[in-house]
């Protein structure tokens, strides 16, 4: 399924819940050296999307499972909405280090 943007999107998971409008965006590529699953949490740095670890700020969650590890790549990701937690990826921690950043950002954790 193509999204907003026109990039292919699968929503066939349970990652992304349909209690918030979804939101999507691909203006910020993911940089190089990053290797992300679909429900990943991200953060953005100089203009880059990367994986978030739990003593930085979370920006959105990967709708698409991207290897950029050798070059910088496209992705499409949340800019608001709603999830299931437990089908998310969050790096070194759990939705309870992210959950508030997360939310006022308007993408909003499902248990």
């Amino acid at each position: 399924m193509a999204n907003d943007l026109g990039v292919d999107v699968d929503l066939r998971d349970n990652v992304v819940t349909s209690t918030v409008k979804l939101v999507t965006d691909d203006i910020y590529p993911l940089a190089i050296g990053s290797n992300v699953v679909r429900g990943e949490v991200l953060k953005l740095t100089a203009g880059k999307l990367s994986p978030c670890l739990t003593a930085e700020a979370p920006f959105t969650i990967a709708l698409q499972s991207i290897d950029a590890t050798t070059v910088e790549s496209k992705i499409s990701y949340m800019v608001s909405g709603s999830f299931m937690e437990s089908e998310a990826t969050y790096n070194d921690g759990s939705i309870t280090e992210f959950r508030d950043a997360l939310r006022s950002l308007n993408i909003i954790g499902e248990r």
